[in-house]
């Protein structure tokens, strides 16, 4: 059996929280360790965009930690409905990145834009020649200010 590092945890962990981000799901694993002990945090999305850590799921080695994520995942459930502080933070830690324009993200960012967009109950203007992903994105960018929490970072990271 091949060697679980930290490093190939962390990566794992990236993989869940963007499928998570993609389900609409408001629960997200961070991770840490210390002591050579590996964790998993378990995070919840509120309604003004702002994460609140609601304490350690699993605690052990990295495979011990990742199971425990792995549980989470299949426990958290999609949403229908969601705020457009939600829908930023999602778009987030899915690894959208706000400073760029919106022709510079990859094709899979304009479909869980479109999904958010669709979550938030988001009508593009009627006379728009653009399409509503576009038009979300950049409501997004300049109207709706959500202070991004230290956490969600370490969810986004790559390792």
């Amino acid at each position: 059996m091949n060697r679980y590092t930290q490093k190939d945890y962390q990566n794992e962990l990236t993989g869940i929280n963007k499928r998570l981000a993609w389900d609409l799901s408001l629960e997200f694993v961070g991770y840490g360790g210390r002591y050579n002990m590996t964790y998993s945090d378990r995070y919840v999305l509120l309604d003004d965009g702002e994460l609140s850590d609601y304490g350690c799921i699993e605690c052990g080695t990295p495979r011990e930690a990742l199971l425990g994520a792995y549980r989470l995942t299949s426990d958290a459930k999609r949403n229908n409905k969601i705020t457009r502080e939600q829908a930023k933070q999602l778009a987030y830690i899915f690894g959208v990145d706000f400073d760029l324009d919106f022709y510079q993200h990859r094709l899979e960012v304009s479909e869980l834009l479109l999904n958010l967009a669709k979550a938030s109950k988001y009508r593009k203007p009627r006379n728009a020649n653009g399409s509503t992903a576009r038009y979300f994105y950049e409501h997004l960018n300049k109207r709706v200010k959500v202070k991004m929490h230290y956490n969600v970072k370490s969810l986004n990271d790559e390792v």
